[in-house]
């Protein structure tokens, strides 16, 4: 057999420096921010049905002490609906401006509970909102 002799040194610029880097000029990172695109979220038509639940559900908050329209956005946010900050405004629109009819039971004790209803409106006072009935 025939041998062949085969150079098998280490190119220069395939040669690493002290510090553990090639000799060649690293490409610099460039810095690329990312853009996440998100779908446009249909927004929710305001029909008065609509503006009708929205405001049952701001005068039950109301009652409950949520006054101001932060503490109203908190937990209307965390409702099963999560309304945005343009529902909410447009419900507390809507209750300022029509009655609401909220549903009361008469006499719980008997055997047929009674139901009435009793109307209920959206009054802004300063910065604090306050439920008028009739």
């Amino acid at each position: 057999m025939t041998s062949i002799e085969i150079d098998l040194t280490i190119p220069d610029f395939l040669k690493r420096s002290k510090n553990g880097r090639s000799n060649l000029a690293q490409p610099r990172a460039v810095k690329t921010e990312t853009k996440y695109v998100f779908g446009d979220k249909k927004k929710r038509s305001l029909t008065n049905s609509f503006k009708m639940k929205v405001a049952f559900d701001c005068i039950a908050m109301i009652e409950l002490g949520h006054n101001t329209f932060g503490k109203l956005r908190k937990k209307l946010s965390l409702s099963e609906y999560f309304y945005t900050d343009r529902e909410i405004r447009a419900g507390l629109r809507f209750g300022k401006t029509n009655w609401i009819d909220r549903p009361k039971v008469l006499k719980r004790g008997s055997k047929i509970p009674v139901l009435t209803t009793v109307k209920k409106t959206i009054k802004s006072n300063g910065k604090f909102y306050e439920v008028e009935s009739r």
